[in-house]
């Protein structure tokens, strides 16, 4: 899924860039938490499964 949030420049740099209303709202308050309580976004960022790379590892699981 593609939420369009950052854009390629022609100058081959990237910009944030969302244009829809209630992803800039999600995003100010991830900011506002982030000031706050910078260990536990990063920490959510890390133990968040991720689907993707679970079918990945499961694919390399030795199976008796």
């Amino acid at each position: 899924m593609s939420v369009g949030l950052v854009i390629a420049e022609d100058d081959g740099t990237y910009c944030y860039r969302s244009g829809n209303a209630d992803i800039e709202e999600t995003i100010s308050e991830l900011e506002r938490i982030y000031a706050v309580k910078p260990t536990a976004v990063m920490r959510k960022i890390v133990t968040t499964p991720n689907a993707k790379l679970q079918i990945l590892s499961d694919a390399f699981r030795i199976r008796e």
